[in-house]
């Protein structure tokens, strides 16, 4: 059974996002690529937390109208850090 992350940290955490508002299966994904991506996305230092969680849940073109949190749970992870490069010039 994969480990499952937070892509932004919860409402234990003192989350600015109330619970209700981001569900579970929104915002947790397998360790397979998680890091990797949010490397990338953090390099940009314009992208705030709001931002990161809005590259996740976006349909984006250039992955054929999918999600990126989608494509993470499906381990597609060289796709997600090509559209995270884009998404953080």
């Amino acid at each position: 059974m994969p480990v499952l992350k937070r892509i932004v940290p919860g409402p234990s955490e003192l989350s600015p996002a109330p619970a209700c508002q981001m569900p579970e299966p929104l915002f947790a994904v397998s360790d397979s690529g998680l890091e990797e991506v949010l490397d990338i996305l953090n390099r940009d230092e314009r992208l705030d937390a709001w931002g990161k969680i809005l590259f996740f849940l976006q349909q984006k073109t250039s992955l054929d109208g999918r999600r990126p949190v989608d494509l993470l749970r499906e381990s597609k992870v060289k796709e997600v850090c090509l559209a995270a490069q884009a998404y953080a010039e």
